[in-house]
């Protein structure tokens, strides 16, 4: 929002929020403005916290293990298939995966 407020006030174009009463062409509704930035910073990076807490609780209880990796029969399959000149969107298709599945394996 910040940068938002910069960007408009370099061309010259005035923000008024309305229905919370702020100009932020004003010192004090550019005070109230970088309060509300800087509360709204601080309410994600608690969220953030609170949710890389619960991972870890849900990982040391065994409930969040994340995703089975491919079976490497199928990853391989995907290679060779790849090498041999198929389409990327065809290999993935023929495997019955995304194509972003598809570029992730053949990166490792």
């Amino acid at each position: 929002m910040l940068e938002l407020s910069e960007n408009l006030k370099a061309r010259r174009i005035h923000l008024i929020i309305d229905n919370l009463g702020i100009d932020v062409t004003t010192p004090s509704g550019e005070m109230i403005l970088t309060m509300m930035a800087g509360m709204a910073r601080m309410e994600r990076e608690l969220m953030l916290e609170r949710q890389r807490i619960g991972i870890e609780k849900a990982k040391a209880d065994g409930k969040y293990t994340g995703r089975k990796a491919l079976d490497p029969v199928v990853v391989q399959t995907a290679k060779k298939l790849v090498a041999e000149g198929m389409a990327k969107p065809a290999v993935a298709k023929h495997l019955k995966m995304g194509l972003s599945t598809l570029y992730k394996y053949l990166a490792a």
